[in-house]
């Protein structure tokens, strides 16, 4: 377990040019906090308080998803320009033990980047945590950031594939905010996109974590988890998947990267 947690650690300084004190603080503190303030106060004027604080949930989640995304695909784009894959794949290295290290300390930066964002919205608009069904709450935010992970992993494995792809990845992203319901309510859309968007992370998990907030039992949303969960272990299969696939096409071809 030692050697796993240097690697992972190594792994993730090794990969993001800015893993130093200053921007890890601007990017897991600073930027979700200020943005989830923005986006509150806007919802608070413009429609209410309550509508606020809903708000204000599902723009967390989403700044969340932007921090796995974005560091997964710095991640693995770094890979690429700093010449580094070729040696993973003329190394005996456990392929599968290697693709997990990838993540495991994107994961808890983006429960940190969630924390700021939540306490950020208490402390200027309110949020009010008086009804909150913790053990629900907590279990469907956990639940959420490993379905993101795994969808993140997906997407990061395309940036190592395809060249130019990031403005593509940044796309991506924004249709998860607009289709997960972390902005606009789902059910404003047709019944075809509301069941495209329960495909995606965050949409399902969203349910329970708002439901929770408001007091509801975790009778009423494990089911809610349970999808989630189903969805984060999908998106982590198919990228384990398209990972060793990588190394195959990469050694069957002779080429580590194609343009997009």
């Amino acid at each position: 377990m030692k050697k796993f947690i240097i690697q992972a650690w190594s792994i993730y300084k090794a990969r993001l040019a800015w893993t130093n004190l200053t921007g890890d603080f601007m990017i897991i503190f600073l930027t979700p906090a200020i943005m989830v303030v923005i986006y509150a106060l806007l919802g608070k004027f413009a429609m209410g308080t309550q509508a606020a604080q809903m708000l204000a949930l599902g723009f967390s989640l989403q700044l969340m998803q932007g921090t796995l995304i974005s560091g997964l695909n710095w991640s693995y784009s770094n890979e690429i320009w700093s010449g580094t894959l070729s040696f993973l794949y003329i190394s005996p290295v456990n392929r599968f033990v290697n693709f997990i290290s990838r993540s495991v300390f994107q994961y808890p930066v983006a429960l940190l980047s969630l924390t700021s964002s939540l306490f950020a919205a208490r402390s200027i608009v309110g949020l009010n945590f008086r009804l909150v069904n913790w053990s629900g709450f907590t279990t469907a935010i956990l639940v959420i950031a490993a379905a993101i992970t795994g969808f993140a992993q997906l997407l990061g494995l395309y940036t190592l594939v395809f060249k130019g792809i990031q403005s593509f990845v940044g796309l991506i992203s924004g249709i998860l905010g607009l289709l997960t319901g972390c902005i606009i309510p789902i059910s404003v859309f047709p019944a075809p996109i509301r069941e495209l968007a329960k495909l995606l992370p965050i949409t399902n998990g969203l349910f329970a974590v708002r439901a929770s907030f408001t007091g509801a039992p975790m009778s009423a949303i494990y089911g809610y988890i349970l999808r989630e969960a189903l969805t984060g272990i999908v998106y982590f299969l198919i990228a384990a998947f398209v990972f060793r696939y990588i190394e195959l096409w990469a050694k069957r071809t002779g080429a580590l990267s194609v343009e997009s």
